[in-house]
């Protein structure tokens, strides 16, 4: 949720801030990315939750993509797109 992730990026301190962004609005999505370097996906299972198009989105824009999949199927396709 949009208020947990800010409360973490409070207890975290100086120079960490949240974005959340419904990931099946492709602009929403784009703007996330564009606004940072990194994106930390926290909102798995990430084959069923669009996160393809979230990494896509980080591809294109040379941005960096880290998630807690344990989903070793999705990764490996992932890779081939």
């Amino acid at each position: 949720s949009p208020a947990k992730l800010a409360a973490l990026a409070t207890k975290l301190g100086a120079g960490v801030s949240s974005i959340a962004a419904e990931l099946t609005d492709a602009a929403a999505t784009a703007d996330l990315v564009s606004s940072t370097r990194a994106v930390i996906n926290c909102a798995g299972p990430f084959s069923q939750h669009h996160a393809e198009e979230l990494l896509g989105e980080c591809a294109r824009r040379g941005v960096h993509y880290s998630d807690l999949a344990g989903e070793g199927f999705w990764q490996a396709e992932m890779g081939t797109k």
